[in-house]
């Protein structure tokens, strides 16, 4: 790995892949142990006009809804330290508001509200699959930007006058030429890289709407790592470009 902010940036990426495979599963658990309650049908369940919160003493159903959010979606690996929600909070932000006031504070488990469940669970599951995909080649992107980064290493040895003092004419254009080789792969990476990154904002599972580097890399000391490396590598490269060209200058 070229730099230690690729590097780093890889392994946050893989935790959160890890993270959000994990809630995925989760919310695969808790759907099917949704799916296994049977909800007796009530008149007001088919002919009706039901709505999520509905007034009886039978809140066993409920309770287990409950239990059930609490030992999958709440239980995943540091929760506490991710999110630290009540089950309301968690389940308002994660699934919907009216959903989990209507289980916490319903009085019984209707079909209808059985049913809107498993649909935002649904939604839930989807979004987790769709930010496993951008993941992927987010990993990808940084691994391709790696290697060509890697490729040009030998032309990042500083250059000084005196050094280049005794190279041959020819010899000297050649290496002018391969650093600006390397110069304009090195900004072709960088326009390749600020258009993919501004190309699409992305959804993420709680509704949020941000750039997907803003959020995976916001506690790295920069945003936008393969953006800083190639700026960096230019800034190398540039400097060693105008010895030799200062060089050349000289010798003709």
């Amino acid at each position: 790995m070229y730099d230690e902010r690729l590097s780093k940036a890889i392994a946050r990426i893989d935790a959160e892949r890890e993270a959000v495979r994990t809630e995925r599963a989760a919310f695969e658990e808790f759907a099917e142990e949704l799916r296994a309650l049977e909800v007796p049908v009530r008149r007001t369940d088919v002919a009706g006009a039901p709505t999520l919160v509905e007034s009886t003493p039978d809140t066993e159903l409920l309770q287990s809804v409950r239990r059930a959010y609490r030992s999958t979606v709440m239980a995943v690996p540091e929760y506490d330290e991710q999110y630290g929600e009540s089950l309301r909070e968690n389940m308002a932000a994660e699934l919907d508001e009216d959903v989990a006031v209507a289980v916490v504070d319903g009085a019984r488990f209707t079909r209808p509200l059985k049913s809107v469940l498993l649909q935002q669970i649904r939604v839930a599951v989807e979004t987790r699959t769709d930010l496993l995909d951008a993941l992927r080649r987010e990993r990808a992107a940084i691994r391709d930007a790696s290697e060509l980064l890697e490729r040009g290493e030998d032309r990042l040895e500083p250059l000084t006058a005196g050094g280049l003092t005794s190279r041959p004419f020819d010899e000297l254009v050649t290496i002018e030429r391969q650093l600006r080789r390397e110069i304009d792969r090195c900004e072709q990476l960088l326009d390749d890289r600020q258009r993919d990154i501004h190309r699409q904002r992305w959804q993420f599972p709680r509704g949020d709407t941000q750039l997907l580097q803003e959020y995976l890399y916001r506690e790295f000391d920069t945003t936008y790592p393969v953006v800083t490396t190639a700026l960096d590598r230019i800034d190398q490269l540039s400097d060693n470009h105008s010895t030799v060209v200062r060089a050349i200058s000289r010798s003709s």
